[in-house]
């Protein structure tokens, strides 16, 4: 993959909190044997944020954890997606508890998780921070 430019891979790790990806503990393993920065997201339904937060950090827990795994929610809202999409406060609580996950664990500290300011553009990915907050 790399040879092919690339460098860097994202996976369906989980969607709502009925579905895991069979395929994402292999296509994390073949990522970081490509030496591609590997990248994780969950599919965000309509319905409780928090508990689909708990599903989608448990199922990175069960597949080798958070540290150095750029992290992503796929937000689509409603009319938009095939599950009627969630709701603005489903977002906000997915963010806030994922949030609190990297806090519990102190593994996500290199990465920090970004809510965009309109109903349009939400999102909540990791990046580099500017310097670690200690």
């Amino acid at each position: 993959m790399i040879a092919d430019g690339m460098d860097f891979e994202f996976a369906k790790a989980s969607q709502g909190t009925w579905f895991t990806d069979d395929y994402f503990a292999r296509n994390r393993a073949r990522a970081a044997q490509a030496g591609l920065l590997f990248g994780a997201y969950h599919f965000l339904e309509k319905g409780d944020g928090a508990v689909q937060a708990d599903a989608f950090f448990q199922r990175l827990q069960d597949t080798g954890g958070v540290t150095g795994v750029m992290l992503m929610v796929d937000v689509e809202w409603p009319g938009e997606a095939e599950t009627n999409g969630p709701s603005y406060v489903d977002v906000t609580d997915f963010c806030a508890r994922f949030t609190n996950w990297c806090r519990t664990v102190r593994s996500c500290f290199t990465r920090w998780l970004v809510l965009g300011e309109d109903r349009r553009s939400v999102r909540c990915v990791t990046r580099p921070p500017p310097r670690a907050p200690c």
